[in-house]
């Protein structure tokens, strides 16, 4: 499973100056191993979840 801690603040901010190096390499990581199962995922979504996700 892909996680994530909560990204606190009130703007807008980038993933990398909230995450070390360590950890957003990590992320890439294990997203790149998991893109298949994540895509298949996705597109299993009604489209109205998809508007929600994003």
């Amino acid at each position: 499973m892909l996680m994530q801690r909560p990204v606190g603040g009130g703007g807008i901010v980038s993933l990398k100056e909230v995450l070390s190096a360590e950890e957003f390499e990590y992320m890439q990581k294990m997203a790149a191993s998991r893109f298949d199962q994540i895509d298949r995922t996705l597109r299993e979504l009604p489209r109205e979840m998809l508007l929600v996700i994003r």
